[in-house]
């Protein structure tokens, strides 16, 4: 099965369509979601890195180590890094 979308740049509407479409056909026929602007998709290790570089942020800089806002505070910094905006 062939399938061709027509993604007009000037019709929103129509990319939003456009892009449901594709998630759609990806999931049945690939298994897999495609992302969306609030998805960062991250290899493992790259996800490695990160957690080892979380581990010396709160070994160096934190008191409390099992803090909620000290991973909240790294998780959006981690972010806004890899995607380029606010979490």
């Amino acid at each position: 099965m062939k399938t061709v979308i027509c993604f007009d740049t000037e019709d929103e509407s129509g990319m939003r369509d456009a892009y449901t479409i594709m998630a759609h056909l990806t999931k049945v026929h690939l298994g897999k979601r495609l992302p969306n602007d609030n998805t960062l998709i991250v290899g493992k290790i790259q996800f490695i890195k990160a957690l080892r570089r979380y581990v010396d942020h709160i070994e160096d800089k934190c008191d409390n180590r099992n803090g909620l806002k000290e991973a909240k505070m790294f998780a959006d910094a981690y972010w806004e890094e890899n995607i380029g905006g606010p979490f």
